[in-house]
């Protein structure tokens, strides 16, 4: 049985059943004669047993088609010969630096200025760093510093061809499957504080209102003064008694980042919702011992505003530039039949409506879904509607009008991604273009040509779609052991009724499953399904008594894990 319930059996000769019963396998499809219920196929490896973490996390990954294998030895040639040994130069007019980069003079010594980032708990690719100085007219410098990765990675080589391969890098619970070697990811390009660092910076003049007075882009050298934690920056702003000029600095960033967020939202820009959850690892035996929802912090919130900031700001510079073939990522917005079995739930059961003339009516829409008596009704709502969604996807401009390209899920008219270099390929051909648009150097002809462009795309929007589906495929496996060594009666809310049971999301351990008729009943006859009004009817196993239960329904439910691969295929719009 394949793990893809979508596909059939297949049916494969072996002298090893019995060895391979209990183990997780890979088979290769040889045939489907006409004669014949199923395919036939042979073994071809085994991946070790059933729910172990090994055979697991590698069976997801060939499943998603990740790339996981070690970098080849050419790739690895394509690195600094210095490696961990690599620094900035002190100058940037050092003579024996410039006869080894003849571009470093181009370059902004921005080392004086009070830079520091802002990530989760552990990282180590550090891709961006912020800061924010006042300007003697009382507006604000602030500047957004992405890790210069086209420094090193060159095009047309073997580490350019992997990356582009890749395409981006994958997040499990237990493990980073990287795009770019370690050395660069973790260490040369990260922008790790104390240390100076080639970046990639986008420098603004604000005004109090956080309006664009002036925007400049500029290769730069940095030193990062701090790496926090969105909680400790968080304390670090909330503390009375910080009164430094970083501080004062990061304080400014969060007050702008008020005021940029309150303007997209009153663009019509989306605050949708999924259930996200974080696994917590046993630091000595590696085992998954807890699951929690997310929380975030005005700092995630602060970082967020302005990567896409910066990320607005290069989409139009880039087009301008760049006007066939600058790299760019779309959202474009839901038909309405998307929305019209959510919409009919909602209005029966709870005499509400979503409304899909704007963005911004939508957005207004969702935030009246309240429920006063259950304040998660209107996460729940959030997270049904992200998957009436399309999926964002990245194009070059050439490809769409003007008109298409537009972000529905942000509201704006043009957007890409430049803020994460070291995990998204896509990033990398923004630098390139950028560079190109202020004239640091010529932009290589594979990111000019419009053939060349579509085959990036369209391997880049496979990779990111695999990638995701990855990393949900690793959080549920973690949640399902934490769940299997824990079983409990969790609060669950019904998000679709059937004539054959009901789906239950819980969000708890953010995972949904299927609750059979026959779990629910001993009599599956006498039950009855009302489409108009999505309610089950039921006697209940337990006590006899008849049940009605509704979509949208508040449920208690028993939790626990099977030995069973469940495979997501929820089709997500843009995470905004």
């Amino acid at each position: 049985i394949l793990m893809d319930k979508c596909l059939p059996k297949i049916r494969i000769r072996t002298r090893r059943a019995h060895e391979l019963l209990s183990q997780r396998i890979v088979i290769s499809v040889d045939s489907w004669p006409e004669t014949h219920k199923y395919p036939l196929g042979h073994f071809v490896r085994n991946l070790g047993e059933v729910e172990s973490v090994q055979a697991e996390t590698e069976a997801l990954l060939l499943e998603h088609d990740v790339e996981y294998r070690p970098f080849s030895k050419k790739v690895l040639e394509c690195l600094p010969p210095e490696g961990h040994d690599w620094k900035a130069p002190e100058t940037l007019d050092d003579a024996s630096a410039v006869s080894k980069d003849p571009l470093l003079p181009k370059r902004r010594d921005l080392r004086d200025k009070l830079i520091c980032s802002i990530d989760p708990p552990g990282c180590v690719d550090i891709d961006d760093a912020l800061h924010a100085k006042k300007l003697p007219n009382g507006n604000w410098e602030v500047g957004v510093h992405i890790a210069d990765v086209t420094h090193f990675v060159k095009p047309n080589t073997a580490l350019d061809g992997e990356g582009a391969s890749r395409g981006t890098s994958v997040y499990l619970v237990d493990k980073r499957i990287d795009m770019l070697p370690m050395l660069l990811g973790t260490d040369l390009c990260s922008l790790k504080p104390y240390v100076d660092r080639f970046a990639f910076s986008v420098l603004w003049e604000l005004n109090e209102n956080a309006d664009i007075v002036n925007v400049d882009f500029a290769k730069s050298v940095i030193k990062s003064r701090e790496a926090f934690s969105y909680e400790q920056a968080q304390l670090r702003i909330d503390d009375p008694n910080q009164q430094d000029e970083l501080t004062h600095g990061m304080r400014a960033l969060l007050k702008l980042s008020i005021k940029l967020k309150e303007k997209r939202i009153n663009a019509g820009a989306l605050n949708l919702a999924s259930p996200e959850v974080k696994v917590h690892m046993d630091s000595e035996t590696s085992d998954p011992n807890e699951v929690e929802i997310k929380k975030l912090l005005a700092t995630n919130s602060l970082v967020e505003e302005f990567m896409l900031l910066a990320n607005i700001s290069v989409a139009r510079k880039i087009y301008d530039s760049f006007p066939q073939t600058a790299m760019l990522r779309r959202h474009a917005s839901p038909p309405s039949t998307n929305f019209e079995l959510l919409n009919e739930m909602l209005q029966t059961r709870k005499g509400m409506s979503i409304s899909l003339e704007s963005s911004k009516a939508l957005a207004d829409s969702l935030d009246r879904c309240i429920d006063p008596k259950d304040p998660y009704f209107n996460t729940l709502v959030r997270i049904m509607s992200t998957r009436c969604m399309m999926a964002a996807q990245y194009f070059y401009s050439g490809a769409y009008s003007y008109s298409d390209f537009r972000h529905y899920g942000l509201a704006v008219d043009i957007y890409t991604h430049f803020t994460s270099p070291i995990r998204r390929y896509c990033d990398v051909v923004a630098h390139r273009q950028l560079a190109g648009a202020i004239g640091y150097e010529p932009l290589d002809l594979s990111h000019r040509d419009k053939n060349k462009m579509d085959m990036i795309c369209k391997n880049i929007n496979r990779r990111h779609r695999n990638a995701q589906f990855a990393g949900r495929a690793s959080i549920e496996y973690y949640v399902g052991q934490v769940m299997r060594n824990n079983e409990s009666v969790e609060t669950g809310y019904v998000i679709k009724v059937l004539n054959n049971g009901i789906v239950v999301l819980v969000p708890k351990f953010g995972v949904e499953g299927l609750i059979r008729l026959e779990n629910l009943t001993k009599d599956t006859g006498s039950s009855s399904f009302d489409e108009v009004e999505f309610k089950l009817s039921f006697v209940q196993a337990t006590t006899g008594k008849r049940r009605d239960v509704h979509v949208f329904e508040k449920v208690d439910v028993q939790v626990r894990s099977c030995l069973l691969y469940t495979s997501d295929a929820a089709d997500d719009g843009e995470s905004v």
